[in-house]
């Protein structure tokens, strides 16, 4: 509308100064300059505006399009691709807006493939689908815990409006915030579903799970440790491009404690962080810079292995608990399963492909880079972005000899390299399926020395082959897991030294060290993935229930 109006103004000023054009040429030629230059700073006011994310406090909820409420909803399944588990549970759904209120609706069959089918209609919704169990009335249960979490109910400009403006103002095929911090669903098979999952959505996701945890108290009297659910990865990310907004927006979460008497108190203090910890170093995203964490522990997908950089940079001092990146990847949490479920959705695969590398193109560092010239050295190495039976297809269709040369590899591919740019295609649906197929899955240290892939890899029963570093790396757990027994190192001068091919390095590894390393896989990855949907009150049997270990042996320890 503004810029119509300027285009009327202008066009009704030019048949003005035409007319005089002709009798004052000196005047009008000052009055047409200065219109210009106004005309000039107006468009650049408009095109700001229409470009700049609104300021946090108003910021409003983001709308469901009209069209894609459940009720008018007549697809299935079946236009995913996928079956989900024909299992009947006792449960009961709510729809829940976080830390807002909440309608309930009853599912028609009472099955948890009727409420999954209800979280894939909307295009974006920033509501949360939680299961409620039949009988469970109190967010307060009767489970024994060692401890207790008290959440704050922060304002929502701190979190729930840096989702909304994440997801709206960026891009929405890569910045998913809504269903839970899961995104939408986009595939998978009995047991496991696949969704659009950010990897920078740790906070909003694991904010849902705690809300809805046996170990979760409404009365702070009986709180271990005080959760702070702040969106410090969503506020970088929609503040850009406004470093002032960004920082009101930190000073009011510091506000916010310095009001809170268990701050005051100097109660154990808890949050998380949803990107890496040296990017909240940054002036564009200055978290740890900015907030006194003395009370903090903070959870996080990777500690910066810099020591001196955390000295010299960091507030924040102590050891952070390592989480699992979130994957595309989901276990069902409807389902009850065994140990053999495990092995034989995960370990027990046919697999074709020897060797896989799910990664952009970009040669962030050298390593890499020679990671790259060494897998596309190989004679019969692919590189694709279709998915596994598209390239398939496509490939057999391009090239006769194809076919002849799987047979000659008794159905093998030996190398396939999937591009996953990020934000960029779809492959996001179809790299578990390609890692599904794989053995061994590559992973080469990018912008940091952590992957995203590494964990999509271990729910998928790719082993992940890591590469020795300069400086170690510390992963999730590792109090309790031993990553040597599901993980292949290489070290790094059989690729810049000796440039050994990595498949040929691999081929070192007998059968029956694979087959032990698939079964290990198997045994831990439950435990590094996030299961799915939330289901209120029931304990936690995924990366949750060991990163709220770690938080207790932490306190047990008088580590705070």
């Amino acid at each position: 509308m503004l810029l119509r109006a300027v285009t009327w103004v202008m066009m009704s000023t030019l048949l003005v100064l035409r007319y005089c054009l002709r009798s004052r040429p000196r005047l009008t030629t000052i009055i047409a300059t200065l219109f210009l230059l106004n005309f000039y700073f107006i468009l650049l006011l408009v095109r700001s505006k229409s470009r700049a994310a609104p300021p946090y406090n108003k910021l409003q909820p983001v709308k469901v399009p009209r069209g894609l409420s459940p009720k008018n909803h007549r697809g299935s399944n079946a236009r995913h691709g996928f079956n989900l588990p024909q299992q009947s549970h006792n449960l009961n759904a709510d729809r829940m807006m976080l830390g807002e209120d909440f309608t309930h609706f009853n599912l028609n069959d009472d099955t948890a493939q009727s409420a999954l089918e209800k979280l894939s209609y909307h295009k974006f919704s920033d509501k949360c689908e939680i299961l409620q169990p039949q009988g469970y009335s109190s967010f307060d249960s009767n489970v024994q815990t060692p401890f207790r979490i008290y959440i704050y109910d922060l304002p929502a400009a701190l979190n729930t409006h840096l989702t909304q403006c994440v997801t709206k103002y960026k891009s929405a095929s890569c910045f998913r915030g809504d269903y839970c911090g899961f995104g939408p669903v986009t595939g998978g098979e009995t047991g496991i579903t696949v969704h659009g999952t950010w990897q920078f959505n740790l906070e909003v996701l694991l904010h849902h799970v705690l809300l809805h945890s046996p170990y979760r108290t409404h009365d702070a009297s009986k709180a271990s440790v005080f959760y702070v659910p702040y969106y410090a990865a969503h506020a970088c990310y929609c503040y850009s491009s406004e470093k002032t907004a960004l920082e009101d927006n930190i000073r009011e979460l510091q506000d916010f404690l310095l009001d809170s008497p268990f701050h005051r108190a100097g109660k154990p203090h808890l949050t998380t962080i949803g990107k890496i910890e040296r990017e909240h170093y940054h002036s564009s995203c200055p978290l740890l810079v900015s907030l006194n964490t003395s009370l903090f522990r903070i959870i996080g997908i990777e500690e910066e292995v810099g020591v001196g950089v955390r000295r010299a940079v960091s507030n924040y001092k102590k050891p952070l608990i390592v989480a699992p990146y979130p994957s595309y990847g989901h276990l069902d949490n409807t389902i009850n399963p065994d140990q053999n479920f495990y092995q034989n959705s995960i370990a027990n695969r046919d697999r074709t492909v020897y060797l896989f590398l799910a990664s952009g193109q970009r040669r962030s560092n050298k390593f890499r880079a020679a990671v790259f010239d060494n897998i596309l050295s190989r004679p019969n190495a692919y590189r694709t972005r279709l998915s596994y039976t598209e390239f398939l297809f496509k490939q057999a269709a391009k090239d006769p000899n194809f076919n002849s040369y799987i047979e000659q590899q008794q159905g093998m591919i030996e190398t396939a390299w999937l591009i996953t740019t990020e934000c960029q295609g779809d492959h996001h649906r179809y790299t578990l399926d390609w890692m599904q197929r794989s053995i061994f899955c590559l992973q080469p240290p990018g912008d940091s020395p952590t992957r995203k892939s590494f964990y999509d890899a271990i729910i998928s029963g790719c082993i992940p082959v890591l590469f020795s570093q300069k400086y170690p790396v510390k992963y999730p757990f590792q109090r309790l897991f031993d990553y040597r027994k599901f993980t292949v190192r290489v070290p790094e001068e059989v690729v810049t030294r000796h440039n050994m091919p990595i498949a040929t390095y691999l081929g070192r590894v007998s059968p029956s060290k694979i087959k032990d390393i698939q079964v290990a896989l198997a045994t831990v990855a439950q435990y590094l993935q996030y299961s799915y949907p939330v289901i209120n009150g029931q304990p936690h049997t995924d990366a949750t229930k060991y990163l709220l270990d770690e938080v207790w042996y932490v306190l047990d320890n008088n580590g705070w």
